[in-house]
């Protein structure tokens, strides 16, 4: 190359590799031995994989799925060689297991595809297909409140040319590659809150008892829920166990409806698992087919995969639940109920107007006798108002009165207020530390602010108390270990929308 016809260079494009240390003469050689740069080389194909792929059937930007809906879609992968060259392999993937379960039957226009799913690595991998459009069934489950975005992830892999030397090339991963990604947007809004806590009984030893708490926070439907049923797993194990749910107070068959607002109470049994596995026809409704149960089975497990992950990155234990004004149970003051797991996860099944459906979760209910804990010294009253209008920019003022029960002493505690997915608190979300002294109370006025209509619980304090006077508790409280208390009791507001 030249520069301004004066300056003339001239760089030959070979490149020296890296030096060798293998041998011994490679090492002791004074000037170096250097291997073979490929960098510039062009590996030139016969042919390369041309696929393109799209969702069918996939929910529109402005549609808005409940919270635990499931919708069938379909992923179609076409190729434009119309079939001529044929897929060694074609893995597919997805950014969100816990939404997104892939049916085993894949249509591929009457050719014969070796199918296979990897639940490790959560990885579909079909190999020998020549069709030229694959149909892949896809189930979407509304795992979370909010807006997510959803990718799909496929590496398609064509032969490798016959006698191109290669030591690998009969290997199916180790011809031309080409990667595609689909990414679509997935819009959530409540269905239903749904709460389960575990309680002995003191009749029989091997009997437990679930209180359930169902509140219907959709706005425009009425929610029916269909069925509820117990599932069993241990952790890093795919076998589970359908555990026997007697409901206490039967209300003769009739399915139990709710409104926007509307709360209801269900009481059931529990007895010892069978040693029976979970089969497909224990697993869902006798209308569903064995696929579909295998895909709503999938989809279980990704969320309490998902459970457990989170759990290790909080530093959590397995089964951990908040309990009503108490310290968490520690291990020598709980034992689990004989013939049950030490977690069991609930399932129920909801259906609405339009033919929709879905499934909410209850992950990790501990199956343990609650431990004794020392009482709280504190209490608490909430004090909103019922319901309000959404407008641009709704606040509600919040007065949280907390007042030092005991009078042996004072109380010092701080408080935190967790928000929601769709209610947030403005301002500080944790206070100071505060010192109650006896029989003493303090006020506080927060706001909350609202995005979307629905029913929202208020209660979302936790409090944590770092002193107290002595022998208000078993376990003294300190700034480094302090108790942790949250109450039970539910306060709703009803957020309408205008007009």
């Amino acid at each position: 190359w030249d520069f301004s016809d004066q300056v003339h260079c001239d760089r030959p494009l070979q490149v020296r590799g890296r030096r060798l240390y293998k041998t011994r003469q490679q090492r002791s050689s004074a000037t170096g031995v250097y291997g073979v740069d490929h960098r510039l080389e062009l590996k030139v194909c016969e042919s390369l994989p041309q696929v393109r792929s799209r969702l069918e059937g996939w929910p529109s930007v402005s549609e808005a799925l409940l919270h635990g809906e499931l919708r069938t879609c379909t992923l179609v992968i076409t190729s434009p060689a119309g079939g001529q060259d044929k897929l060694a392999k074609l893995c597919v993937a997805t950014s969100h297991p816990a939404f997104v379960a892939f049916a085993p039957e894949v249509g591929a226009g009457g050719t014969e595809a070796k199918v296979r799913y990897d639940p490790s690595s959560e990885v579909l991998t079909i190999e020998d297909c020549t069709a030229s459009e694959l149909r892949i069934p896809v189930t979407l489950r509304a795992e979370r409140v909010g807006r997510h975005v959803i990718r799909f992830c496929m590496l398609a892999v064509a032969p490798s040319a016959a006698g191109d030397g290669s030591a690998s090339s009969s290997k199916p991963s180790s011809g031309p590659r080409q990667w595609v990604t689909v990414e679509e947007s997935l819009a959530v809004r409540p269905s239903l809150s749904f709460m389960a806590r575990p309680n002995p009984s003191f009749r029989k030893a091997d009997r437990l008892t679930l209180a359930c708490t169902l509140e219907s926070r959709a706005v425009a439907e009425a929610i029916e829920i269909t069925r509820v049923h117990c599932v069993a797993a241990a952790r890093g194990s795919d076998a589970e166990e359908v555990l026997p749910l007697e409901e206490c107070a039967p209300d003769g068959g009739s399915q139990l409806r709710l409104a926007c607002g509307q709360s209801a109470q269900l009481l059931f049994a529990l007895r010892g698992a069978s040693p029976d596995l979970m089969t497909g026809d224990e697993d869902s409704s006798p209308t569903t087919s064995s696929s579909g149960k295998a895909t709503k089975r999938r989809l279980l497990r990704a969320s309490r995969a998902a459970e457990w992950s989170s759990m290790a990155r909080d530093g959590r234990a397995a089964g951990s639940v908040a309990s009503a004004a108490s310290a968490p149970p520690t291990a020598s003051a709980s034992s689990s109920l004989a013939g049950l797991p030490s977690c069991i996860d609930l399932v129920i099944e909801w259906s609405a107007e339009g033919g929709r459906t879905g499934e909410v979760y209850a992950l990790q209910v501990p199956c343990e006798r609650p431990a004794a804990a020392p009482p709280c010294p504190l209490d608490v009253h909430i004090l909103a108002p019922d319901s309000a209008t959404l407008t641009p920019g709704l606040t509600v003022p919040v007065t949280l009165r907390v007042r030092n029960a005991s009078s042996a002493g004072p109380v010092s505690f701080y408080f935190v207020a967790d928000p929601q997915p769709e209610m947030a608190w403005l301002g500080c979300e944790r206070s100071e530390v505060i010192r109650l002294p006896a029989l003493a109370a303090q006020t506080r006025e927060l706001q909350a602010y609202f995005a979307s209509p629905g029913v929202f619980n208020l209660n979302r304090f936790r409090f944590f108390v770092v002193s107290m006077p002595p022998g208000a508790g078993a376990v003294p409280a300190s700034e480094q270990a302090p108790l942790a208390f949250n109450f039970p009791v539910d306060r709703l507001i009803h957020v309408r929308e205008s007009g």
